[in-house]
């Protein structure tokens, strides 16, 4: 009887083991069950609105890079009538009514003027005559920048007194000739410019009002490679700024040469440099008679393009 009890009282506690046994199993599987729907990705779910989920979030600001505020030039802005009637641009009168008249009343302070002719044409005698008014009926200072050794003293001699009774000398102080014999002394010349019109320590430099290069050409043999390319844009920028930022009249001769055609005839430089020049004006003689001499207004930013008139 011993027996037969110790035996059902150990197989009692074998099947109670067994249960607890089971209970732990079964307790461990659904934690892996759980464990697995939570890694297993939940694929009743619309990957469109998880993009969308995320698009709405708030992005992280990017850093903005700070700019320094060094201007090879100033910005150009608009010039509307108002500008030109005030007293940062001034306008004035050239001497030579025809050039007047083209121009809309005279010549523009703060822009550069570009006068394109063949040789022989009257280029350096239309400088000449603008410089020689200026200094007659005004205190203003001008600076005659010669690159191709034209300019004369005895010619300006004559179209001063043919201007004005005042003593010669006097109009002569108000001249000065600087000598540029290629494209690296005339810049040179100009940067030496712009540093005096900052010092503002001269007086002739304080009443400057017009600035004659007479000829920009003088760039032309160095614009046959890459770097002579980068040289005239150097020296366009710097005239450009010299007429923006101290309020000066920029007059630029510029030569012309060989086009298409057997008689055709266009700008030096190319067309590089035109981007440089906010009005031009281009001399050359009537295809039906040589000896007649017209002038027309071929770019401007505030006047429209007129047509010939006869010299």
């Amino acid at each position: 009887m011993k027996s037969s009890t110790t035996l059902s009282a150990t197989v009692q506690g074998q099947e109670k083991e067994l249960k607890n046994e089971g209970c732990r199993l079964s307790v461990s599987d659904e934690v892996n069950e759980e464990v697995d729907e939570k890694v297993k990705p939940n694929l009743s779910v619309d990957p469109m609105a998880k993009r969308q989920d995320q698009s709405t979030r708030p992005q992280p600001r990017k850093r903005k890079r700070k700019v320094s505020n060094i201007e090879l030039c100033p910005v150009k802005t608009l010039r509307t009538w108002g500008d030109l009637y005030s007293a940062n641009y001034r306008w004035f009168q050239s001497g030579f009514k025809k050039l007047d008249l083209l121009l809309g009343g005279g010549i523009n302070t703060g822009e550069v003027l570009e006068v394109v002719g063949s040789s022989s044409i009257g280029k350096t005698q239309l400088c000449l005559t603008v410089a020689s008014y200026l200094a007659a009926v005004s205190q203003d200072s001008i600076i005659y920048v010669d690159t191709a050794n034209t300019f004369s003293p005895t010619r300006v001699q004559t179209l001063y007194q043919a201007f004005t009774t005042k003593p010669l000398r006097q109009g002569l102080k108000q001249i000065k000739v600087y000598k540029a014999v290629n494209a690296f002394a005339l810049n040179t010349v100009l940067e030496e410019i712009k540093s005096k019109l900052q010092n503002r320590n001269d007086p002739f430099f304080r009443r400057l009002r017009l600035l004659i290069i007479d000829s920009i050409g003088i760039i032309a043999p160095f614009t046959k490679k890459f770097r002579g390319l980068a040289l005239m844009a150097e020296t366009g920028r710097r005239i450009q700024a010299l007429a923006q930022r101290f309020n000066l009249a920029l007059l630029v001769i510029n030569s012309t040469v060989r086009a298409e055609g057997p008689t055709a005839l266009k700008p030096a430089l190319g067309e590089t440099w035109s981007h440089f020049a906010d009005a031009r004006i281009s001399m050359y003689f009537n295809p039906l008679n040589k000896s007649e001499r017209l002038m027309a207004l071929v770019k401007s930013h505030n006047m429209v393009r007129r047509s010939s008139i006869i010299l």
